[in-house]
């Protein structure tokens, strides 16, 4: 069959889903649809490149090349995907292929990292699919012809919170991390967007080795909670599929404050820069460093480790809450904190005291007993959290501290309960 329009209409369309852009002073940005359209940005490239190595007529190749560049009135090339954190990537693999990368100077963004990567991948998978001009006319016209993508124009940056939501309410899946993106990139000059884009997408970037996708909303939803939740029910709004929606509701907002509302001054607009630029980075490098302690061949903290071993989550959420923004004592708090939520796991354990039913709850209560406290607060509500749990759990009131009487009370009685069930004499050994 040649490779002809008519030809390729007899395939089903593709539908590559939609993309959202806010056109402001003639100018359209995009707000979501980034990646999908940086990848196709490269396929042509590619597409260009191999037009070359087989052949196709000049005319093909201009008509591929003006798919995704243009000049301006003086003369310049312009990349219709206009990020100019990308550009000097896309030029570099444009003018020089496989070898762009070698010609870049200075050091590269995350983004321009990403930029050559891709261009690899789709270079060997083209160069192996597309190895004659038949098989190249009719993916290009395939490509061109038959692939949907839909393009949403928002007029209104403050619509385009509320476009975000109508999308993902209609049935298209849109994690929560990526509503809440929309929500507070959306309202951020378009002018002065570019580095809040940059600074969102390397926050959530280094979660991707030793976490996975889901770990993005885990963190926000961690992060809020560790902030703001100040009993049970508050912190189930603050679920993972929840929170992007719960921090916009009035008795979260005034404590987070990226409300859209009639403020003059706009401050919402300031705390949403602040919360991108300092915020995020800070906390997200906090989240992927217990991420990483988790693994044996690269742990720095053992009690991280223990913690993970125990199957325990909680940790993460209790140093969340204890570290502050650009916390002076960020390295000591990150040891205590780790160290304490072992101790405190193990010791319910071993006196009988853990209760998985309510351990989740108490949790909860710890969160804001050393939510931004200082080292000895911190302990102390430690050693309180513990008391409280151990008095609970075997009916005592008349405990005033955590003596090392009670604990050998609450062993000793562990342990002559265990012994009526086993034949061996058990042996502890408590290092903290």
């Amino acid at each position: 069959m040649d490779a002809t329009k008519e030809a390729v209409s007899q395939y089903d369309w593709y539908y590559l889903n939609s993309y959202m852009v806010n056109s402001v002073n003639g100018k359209t940005f995009i707000v979501d649809g980034q990646q999908r359209l940086t990848t196709l940005t490269l396929l042509i490239i590619n597409l260009i490149h191999l037009a070359t190595d087989l052949g196709i007529e000049p005319g093909l190749k201009d008509f591929l090349k003006s798919r995704v560049c243009g000049y301006s009135s003086s003369g310049e090339m312009e990349f219709w995907l206009g990020f100019e954190d990308r550009s000097i990537a896309l030029k570099n693999v444009l003018d020089y292929g496989l070898d762009g990368e070698s010609h870049h100077n200075g050091n590269q963004k995350t983004s321009e990292k990403n930029v050559y990567a891709s261009y690899k991948v789709i270079h060997e998978y083209l160069h192996y699919s597309l190895t004659d001009k038949h098989k190249f006319k009719a993916f290009q016209l395939y490509l061109f012809e038959r692939v949907v993508l839909v393009s949403i124009d928002v007029d209104d940056s403050k619509d385009v919170a509320m476009a975000f939501e109508v999308i993902n309410d209609r049935g298209i899946p849109l994690n929560a991390y990526e509503i809440l993106k929309g929500k507070i990139l959306g309202i951020i000059d378009k002018s002065e967007v570019g580095p809040y884009v940059d600074a969102w997408n390397e926050s959530l970037e280094k979660f991707l080795y030793f976490g996975e996708e889901k770990d993005k909303d885990i963190f926000f939803s961690t992060y809020f909670r560790s902030k703001v939740a100040e009993n049970q029910a508050q912190y189930r709004e603050l679920e993972t599929d929840k929170y992007h929606k719960t921090i916009y509701l009035e008795n979260y907002n005034v404590k987070i404050g990226f409300k859209h509302d009639t403020d003059p001054a706009k401050a919402y607009v300031k705390n949403v820069k602040a919360f991108v630029k300092d915020t995020m980075p800070f906390y997200s490098d906090l989240y992927a460093r217990i991420l990483q302690d988790e693994y044996f061949d690269h742990t720095e903290n053992e009690y991280v480790l223990f913690n993970a071993i125990n199957e325990q989550a909680g940790h993460y959420y209790a140093l969340l809450s204890a570290i502050s923004l650009n916390d002076p004592d960020l390295e000591s708090k990150y040891i205590l904190v780790a160290k304490l939520f072992d101790r405190n796991y193990s010791l319910l354990n071993l006196t009988g005291s853990y209760r998985s039913n309510t351990f989740n709850e108490s949790l909860i209560r710890l969160g804001t007993r050393i939510r931004d406290k200082n080292l000895v607060e911190i302990k102390e509500a430690f050693n309180q959290h513990l008391l409280d749990e151990v008095m609970t759990a075997h009916n005592r009131n008349d405990l005033k501290e955590m003596r090392s009487g009670l604990l050998v009370t609450c062993l000793r009685e562990s342990i002559i309960s265990f012994q009526k069930k086993q034949t061996f004499q058990p042996l502890i050994i408590i290092k903290w």
